[in-house]
């Protein structure tokens, strides 16, 4: 017997009183491609903050001068987000926000 059909396939169906129409048969299984999917609304993020020296006016230099040189503090940090958890934004306002985070990690 294949997979996910129904044990009794001879079943006499309401609306046409035939046994033996394939849409009818086998509409669960049709239906079960609006209900999966393999994508996946999860992403994986990594993160390196690192503080760069500028000039008065707020400018990088044209070569970059990691602030603190060659031994500089880095911040890295990795998060999960499940965009699948619906979240209100709104400026201002912190409502539900934290949710969409499912893992948050901070590596020093």
């Amino acid at each position: 017997m294949p997979l996910l059909q129904p044990e009794d396939s001879n079943v006499n169906f309401e609306n046409t009183g035939e046994t033996d129409n394939p849409f009818l048969r086998y509409q669960p299984i049709n239906r079960m491609g609006n209900l999966v999917t393999n994508r996946s609304n999860v992403y994986a993020v990594w993160m390196t903050l690192g503080f760069f020296e500028t000039d008065k006016e707020g400018n990088l230099a044209t070569t970059p001068v990691e602030a603190g040189g060659s031994d500089a503090e880095r911040h890295r940090a990795f998060y999960m987000i499940d965009r699948s958890i619906p979240v209100g934004y709104e400026n201002g306002h912190d409502h539900n926000t934290e949710d969409v985070f499912r893992v948050k990690r901070y590596i020093e």
